[in-house]
């Protein structure tokens, strides 16, 4: 694939990844190199820039770069995909540019990335991620 113009093949009429009850971890690696958690129940989590009326993202990414609502994780029962919301600079799927409104499956160990920051899938809360 190339990472610059390609959507990973895992597009919405892919199968979708089992996931494991429970809540899962996304660990964010900021641009200076700081780590946070953040832990995802069953639902819709906005990945975003904050702002100070209207979306309050789940996910926050403080970068002007960023949309407010820029991606989603989406848990179900049985599986977590991530949508790109259309957003003017872009999303990356383990370096593959992601296709706007497409839901993508999202695996343990996944790379997601918006900017300068990197979010990293973990099912297992393992900490072997980043």
């Amino acid at each position: 694939l190339d990472a610059a113009s390609s959507a990973p093949p895992l597009a919405a009429s892919s199968p979708l990844v089992a996931a494991p009850p429970g809540p899962i971890r996304i660990v964010v690696t900021d641009p200076d190199g700081t780590n946070r958690n953040h832990i995802l129940d069953d639902g819709v989590h906005i990945i975003g820039r904050p702002s100070k009326s209207g979306i309050n993202p789940a996910v926050q990414l403080n970068d002007r770069f960023v949309s407010r609502d820029h991606a989603r994780i989406v848990k179900e029962i049985g599986s977590v995909v991530v949508i790109d919301k259309n957003s003017v600079n872009g999303t990356k799927l383990n370096g593959c540019r992601l296709d706007a409104g497409q839901p993508y499956p999202l695996h343990d160990h996944d790379k997601i990335e918006i900017e300068g920051f990197i979010l990293w899938v973990d099912f297992s809360m393992d900490d072997r991620v980043p």
